[in-house]
């Protein structure tokens, strides 16, 4: 799943930007959208978190 969402929204969130989000190597990250290494528990957790992090930090934005 942690492949299908790195490579589904690459256009988005590009390699670097979802490290800064997530606090995940950008290396590791292309490992993960590359299918060569499979994210851990652990690593799965950090990813959730941090695209929470950035969802409720959006939804906070008030432009009106």
């Amino acid at each position: 799943m942690a492949t299908t969402f790195i490579n589904y929204y690459s256009s988005i969130f590009p390699k670097a930007a979802l490290s800064r989000i997530t606090g995940i190597n950008e290396r590791q990250l292309w490992h993960y959208a590359a299918g060569v290494h499979k994210p851990r528990k652990q690593q799965l957790e950090k990813i959730q978190n941090g695209i929470n992090a950035l969802a409720e930090e959006l939804a906070a934005i008030d432009l009106v």
